[in-house]
């Protein structure tokens, strides 16, 4: 069963000991419970705005385990000079065991966890930049600039003990647990920067040409016969298939169809779903192959037709037609002449 007691500085990874500190206190508002910053030069309310209330992580911990203060214990401070960005996961711990919401995430953005002060909830540290709108959703909340996230190090088992920096992750994460459901009839896809400083591979930023195109292939799709499997599998919902690669190869199999065997359209679409998540980008062939692109090829070699765009045709097409039209009837007329005035033998 998880430990959810106690803290521990040990287990605290380095990175997060290099940005700024404060302290907290538990102070008890309107019926509950609040952790307000302190200063950690007089134990006053802090102002989480101002760097001159900040100190290192030693001092905090040192004046924090001294109790000169009274003090619950110590936090970080996510601001705008920093790339640190916070998850706060909200009761999702129940009797030892997760969420099942809760377990998704820790899988999802595979970084270093800790249990909350309550022991009822998860704080995830990654290291990026969130979209500009959107901070909660239910109980779950993200931060990176404004906020003081407290620090227990109380690691949770089988999560890394290293903070994660991959954009990507936060995009996804983002996209699936704060960010607004997409209307039905909106299918456009916004352009996303992706950083990679972790060697894992990550699809370029899209040309605004390529993102019109992308744009018109998913109306095209929603304009089909296949809108319903489609939309079920890019909101990332799995029921009917035996497995979560088995329901990816089935929305790269459309992909592929729609795009024309296109497998950087195939790749970037499959993003944009709720289906990516980080194992898209693991190498997980000896060939140095990543999951997605075996993924992507296989959908490609199953792929046995393509769709064929009706083209409308042009002035030019049109007046070709009518010229070997009003000929082809020249022809025949002469000929039906000719036969018909023919001298008799």
């Amino acid at each position: 069963m998880l430990d959810t007691s106690g803290n521990n500085p040990l287990n605290i990874p380095a990175e997060l000991k290099t940005e700024s500190f404060m302290l907290w206190r538990y102070e008890e508002r309107n019926g509950r419970k609040t952790k307000p910053p302190l200063n950690p030069d007089t134990g006053l309310r802090g102002d989480i705005t101002d760097p001159s209330q900040w100190t290192d992580y030693e001092n905090a911990l040192r004046i924090h385990q001294s109790g000169r203060f009274r003090t619950n214990g110590i936090s970080v401070v996510v601001h705008p000079d920093s790339e640190l960005v916070g998850l706060d996961l909200d009761h999702c711990v129940k009797d030892g065991a997760f969420s099942e919401e809760a377990q998704e995430i820790l899988e999802g953005v595979c970084s270093y966890s800790e249990i909350s002060p309550s022991g009822e909830g998860v704080r995830v540290f990654l290291y990026g930049k969130l979209p500009e709108k959107g901070r909660r959703q239910g109980s779950i909340e993200c931060y990176d600039n404004g906020r003081h996230l407290t620090v227990t190090g109380n690691h949770i088992p089988d999560t890394p003990k290293a903070i994660n920096r991959d954009q990507t992750v936060i995009d996804w994460f983002h996209r699936k647990y704060i960010a607004p459901p997409e209307a039905e009839d909106s299918p456009q896809i916004e352009r996303r920067v992706i950083a990679d400083q972790t060697g894992m591979i990550s699809a370029a930023p899209p040309s605004d040409a390529s993102i019109l195109k992308v744009n018109e292939i998913i109306q095209q799709i929603r304009s089909s016969k296949q809108k319903e499997k489609f939309e079920r599998l890019y909101e990332g919902n799995t029921e009917g298939y035996t497995s979560r690669s088995e329901a990816d190869l089935a929305l790269c199999s459309i992909l592929s169809f729609w795009t024309g065997r296109d497998d950087e359209l195939i790749d970037f679409i499959f993003r944009q779903s709720l289906l990516y998540r980080p194992k898209w980008n693991e190498k997980h062939f000896s060939n140095g192959k990543t999951y997605g692109q075996e993924t992507v090829l296989k959908a490609i070699e199953l792929c046995r037709e393509v769709y064929t765009p009706f083209v409308h045709p042009g002035i030019k097409e049109i007046e070709g037609y009518l010229h070997n039209q009003e000929r082809g009837d020249a022809e025949l007329l002469s000929t039906l002449f000719n036969h018909c005035t023919a001298p008799q033998g």
